[in-house]
């Protein structure tokens, strides 16, 4: 198994979650507000504990902010090596798909019951493996916000064979016979920069 490529994966997946992990601060935020004179702090111990899964949350939208970043600095890496698109089609649906599935009906739960916390972090993880076995990891909701573009096309190496129903991603807008950069995630899935010089 490619550790490398399973990690990027697994980060695209927990940053595809930043939105939730917000709305999940904001839906179970427990900050004490006082107004006059007799009003005290009620010290960070106590904060703390009231307030375990919000931090896990921040924990969580940091990881994908790192996450972001790496993604990111992937898009850069091959600087030479082109292929030409000779067949794309949009699927940004699918960004929608997963937004509309798996983190809008969260916004009716309850974070006050331990057991169904537990439940609610065990669906996550179930849901990651789903998308990472088969190769859905890409439905990024995330990454739409930041302006990247999903789509399915058929690539063409120089001079050698042609790759068919493959996944780009790219913040350009990608079309037929455009020369792009490409970066691996695996067999289906590629980062995609278009190459504007070449024709």
């Amino acid at each position: 198994m490619n550790r490398k490529g399973t990690f990027n994966k697994i980060g695209l997946y927990i940053l595809s979650l930043m939105m939730l992990f917000v709305f999940i601060i904001i839906l179970s935020a427990k900050l004490p507000i006082c107004f006059g004179s007799n009003c005290e702090f009620i010290g960070f111990y106590q904060l703390t504990i009231t307030n375990i899964i919000p931090l896990i949350c921040i924990a969580f939208i940091a990881f994908s902010l790192y996450f972001y970043r790496r993604f990111s600095s992937l898009t850069k890496i091959n600087q030479s090596d082109c292929v030409k698109i000779t067949s794309c089609k949009s699927e940004n649906y699918e960004s929608l798909t997963f937004l509309a599935t798996y983190i809008v009906p969260f916004m009716g739960f309850s974070f006050e019951d331990t057991q169904k916390n537990i439940a609610y972090l065990l669906l996550i993880i179930v849901i990651g493996l789903v998308f990472i076995k088969t190769d859905k990891y890409y439905a990024n909701p995330t990454l739409a916000l930041f302006g990247y573009k999903l789509y399915k096309v058929d690539i063409s190496y120089p001079g050698s064979c042609e790759v068919k129903n493959i996944i780009a991603i790219s913040t350009d807008i990608l079309k037929v016979d455009d020369y792009v950069f490409y970066s691996f995630f695996d067999d289906y899935v590629f980062i995609a920069r278009k190459n504007n010089e070449a024709r």
